[in-house]
């Protein structure tokens, strides 16, 4: 007896709860694809400008291998790989990179990860990373890190399409 109750009761919660998520995805309204509300998609050419305070240098505890994690500079922009060497980058000095491709009115992602050489362990240091987008100021941030501490962090650009150059 107790177990035919046990098993009336578990159909009745589980089938419940399957009707219940049946019936609410079936009902939920479906996203509009930009295709859909007739809106262009325009990509947009940006600059970035990075500007250390220290010479970027070898991180001494990386692991050696193929991964490219062990590489001082690392640089993404939407999950690519922006192809900057540690001898590009030098102290106080504006490096430019140029027509980097973001598609207009979306958020855009970009993560900086650089190493401090060894020497400069035990300095506070930081990078300032503007994005450009022809003379219009998109994106104006420092990162800052201390005691051998990669700097390192991600920034979100977000192209307006009201706002053209």
């Amino acid at each position: 007896m107790r177990f035919s109750l046990v098993l009336i009761i578990w159909l009745v919660f589980v089938g419940g709860l399957q009707t219940y998520l049946n019936h609410r995805q079936a009902a939920a309204p479906a996203a509009p694809s930009r295709q859909e509300t007739g809106e262009p998609r325009h990509s947009r050419h940006l600059s970035l400008e990075l500007t250390p305070t220290f010479t970027a240098g070898a991180d001494l505890f990386a692991l050696h291998g193929n991964t490219g994690l062990e590489q001082p500079v690392r640089l993404l922009f939407n999950g690519a790989a922006l192809p900057v060497t540690a001898a590009e980058l030098t102290r106080g000095r504006p490096l430019q990179i140029t027509d980097l491709s973001a598609e207009q009115g979306s958020r855009n992602e970009l993560v900086v990860m650089i190493d401090p050489p060894a020497e400069e362990q035990n300095n506070a240091y930081g990078i300032r990373v503007r994005v450009l987008s022809g003379a219009a100021i998109l994106v104006d941030r420092t990162l800052w890190a201390a005691d051998g501490a990669p700097v390192a962090g991600m920034i979100d650009v977000v192209t307006d399409p009201e706002r053209q150059p």
